[in-house]
């Protein structure tokens, strides 16, 4: 295999290989957003309101956060290949799990089981990335991975709503396995070796020296205040656009759940295009701060306009698409990582800021539990049964909050960025 980095050529194979991954990472994405085009059926199929659906689509992050590290560290010690093949694996099985089941416990394990496998895709894409491509393009690879990932959100609403209407949700799930075993076949094909990787190179640590340059990342502040900041920040996408902003838009404005599910795609869009843009902007103006600072007050407004204002329902699809794009500032966090550790640790620190950011999913439950008593305290005596826009405004107050929070904690930290080696 030619193309480990500093080494040899960075052959159009190992972009591939990157790719792959990266393709196998959008897959993950789509099995995580795929319950929100389908909440009222889920809802009918298992006989349960709100929060117990959001309790069940949030078990994906109850195990995805905490096995951040352990993912890390694996990555770090034996490479990217046995560990991302086993997950498109486990992937396939917790995805056909889902559409057989009746039982919410069932359900909930096959939710357990997604989030396992869909743990390790991010953190192997970038440890590849880090391994057979020049240090310069960590940050686009970065962008462009989660770019892909807001293809497969796309994809979840426009494809995933099409094809549940004709042939209905289970058959939809049972697609996606199979979907995701062909992933796995070719990542098995496709990711060289650990043994292959080090040739010239070598690309794996002593546990006890991935330990040390650990503790040294979890120690640095810096680093934990970029994390908070990523979770923050990541709320929009995981409260709103992947729990009930379908929802929210089709009562908002008064249109079909198709329209609602397509005006809802373009913050994924948005983060399809600004993922990438973002991140070499952020490497043209030499600055991990700016572009974070500007794109949370950016996403902070946006936010207010479309879930606070009566925003006519032409303007709504650019306004829509200009919150993805300045949402994806996100991304940035993950050079941060990179910058504020040792190489030997690249996959373990973006790891744990990957744990932090995705701690988010876990207020999917605060949002289902909100909307229920705010629907409960309000419409208790109206005989009205449905979500109203008002239940729905007062339980999406935590993303500008959230939002907030984040701009004054850029505020007070430091600048990240550091001139590549490579």
């Amino acid at each position: 295999m030619q193309g480990i980095r500093g080494k040899v050529d960075y052959s159009v194979a190992a972009w591939l290989i990157v790719a792959v991954s990266a393709i196998f990472y959008s897959y993950d994405v789509l099995l995580r957003v795929a319950p929100s085009v389908m909440t009222s059926e889920l809802m009918d199929h298992y006989s349960i309101n709100a929060y117990a659906l959001s309790g069940v689509t949030a078990m994906y992050f109850y195990i995805y956060a905490p096995m951040q590290m352990p993912v890390g560290f694996l990555m770090d010690r034996y490479g990217p290949k046995q560990l991302l093949t086993m997950s498109g694996l486990i992937c396939s099985v917790g995805i056909y799990l889902f559409s057989m089941t009746n039982v919410v416990w069932v359900a909930m394990l096959s939710r357990v089981l997604i989030g396992f496998g869909s743990s390790f895709a991010f953190v192997g894409v970038l440890k590849l990335a880090s391994l057979l491509l020049p240090s310069s393009y960590f940050a686009f690879v970065s962008g462009s991975t989660m770019a892909l990932g807001m293809l497969g959100a796309t994809l979840g609403d426009h494809v995933l709503a099409y094809f549940k209407s004709s042939v209905g949700w289970r058959n939809v799930c049972i697609g996606a396995s199979g979907i995701g075993l062909v992933l796995t076949f070719l990542m098995l094909i496709s990711i060289p070796s650990r043994s292959r990787m080090s040739e010239g190179l070598d690309v794996t640590s002593s546990f006890d020296q991935i330990r040390r340059d650990l503790m040294s990342v979890a120690k640095s502040r810096i680093i934990w205040i970029y994390a908070l900041v990523g979770c923050l920040t990541y709320t929009p996408l995981i409260l709103f656009a992947e729990l009930f902003g379908i929802d929210f838009i089709q009562v908002k404005f008064a249109c079909t759940h198709v329209d609602a599910a397509k005006l809802n795609s373009l913050i994924f869009m948005g983060w399809l295009i600004g993922g990438p843009l973002v991140c070499m902007l952020s490497d043209f103006f030499k600055s991990r701060k700016l572009p974070l600072l500007v794109g949370t007050i950016g996403s902070l407004v946006c936010s207010w306009l479309i879930i606070y204002v009566n925003v006519p329902i032409v303007f709504l699809p650019f306004l829509l698409l200009l919150f993805g794009v300045l949402n994806s500032v996100q991304v940035i966090v993950f050079p941060v990582a990179k910058d504020l550790s040792a190489a030997s640790t690249t996959a373990s620190a973006v790891a744990l800021m990957n744990m932090v950011c995705m701690l988010s999913g876990m207020m999917q439950t605060l949002v289902g539990r909100l909307l229920e008593y705010t629907h409960f305290v309000l419409e208790r005596n109206s005989g009205v049964s449905a979500f109203t826009v008002v239940d729905y405004q007062i339980s999406y107050l935590t993303i500008p909050i959230f939002l907030f929070i984040a701009v004054l904690l850029l505020i007070s930290v430091k600048d990240s960025y550091k001139e590549d080696e490579f």
